[in-house]
């Protein structure tokens, strides 16, 4: 950032926030103009910061441009939806079969379609787990060697999206990543303690995702395959629950 921006005090006031906004609209002038990253965007809750971040999407500043990256839609970011704005979902990144194809030209690996599709089928798509696989040699018993999830990809998973989860909730993960998909309903009648939590939990993690029109929670490939295969997670002395409910009779 350049050194205008520095200088200056957090915009707490209408005046600082205008003497910020024409700072940064001076840099955007500058050769390449300037790019603003905002990552786990779904984690902002100061007021100060929110206003700041609206203010600098409609402002339409000429050479900026605002990277947001959320695991969750963005309620609080009002302006989202106005003004030149692209909106791109997980989905969308993902990568299809000619782009995987591509890929592994690029790396100098390239595959038969069978080896392909089921590269996709195991990532998912995804762009991260796609370049680890295509960037180191695949053993005959397919995957990662003798695992099909890449040690960065499960140490990613356990350090963000499993390890700081009750051991209740990671039970939980354990037996609900062996189903395709979760309609809410039934999560509803299994009657699950503390259910609301684990929605919350659920909405937060970027590798589960809500169909709204379904109602349905779905995990992404490469996620629902190392919870299912994680070791189930029991304290000494403390056994988790049978489930699902006896009682539900499911």
């Amino acid at each position: 950032m350049a050194k205008e921006l520095r200088d200056l005090a957090f915009p707490s006031k209408a005046c600082d926030l205008k003497r910020f906004l024409h700072a940064v609209a001076g840099e955007a002038q500058e050769p390449g103009g300037a790019l603003f990253v905002l990552d786990n965007a779904e984690r902002l809750s100061d007021g100060g910061v929110l206003s700041l971040v609206n203010a600098l999407i409609e402002a339409e500043i000429s050479g900026l441009c605002i990277l947001l990256i959320s695991n969750t839609p963005l309620a609080e970011i009002t302006s989202l939806g106005s003004g030149k704005q692209v909106q791109v979902s997980g989905e969308e990144l993902s990568f299809d079969f000619e782009e995987a194809e591509r890929l592994f030209a690029q790396y100098g690996t390239a595959k038969t379609k069978q080896e392909i599709e089921q590269a996709l089928a195991e990532t998912g798509g995804w762009p991260l787990a796609m370049h680890l696989l295509c960037s180191r040699p695949r053993a005959t018993t397919g995957g990662y060697g003798d695992d099909p999830l890449h040690p960065v990809i499960t140490e990613l998973f356990e350090r963000n999206y499993y390890r700081n989860y009750p051991l209740e909730t990671r039970g939980l993960l354990l037996k609900l990543s062996h189903f395709e998909t979760l309609p809410l309903g039934l999560l509803r009648a299994l009657g699950i303690c503390e259910l609301e939590h684990i929605l919350c939990l659920l909405d937060h993690n970027m590798f589960t995702r809500y169909d709204h029109a379904r109602r349905e929670y779905a995990f992404h490939t490469c996620y629902r395959y190392f919870c299912a295969r994680s070791p189930k997670p029991c304290p000494k002395g403390k056994p988790l629950p049978s489930w699902p409910p006896p009682e539900t009779g499911i």
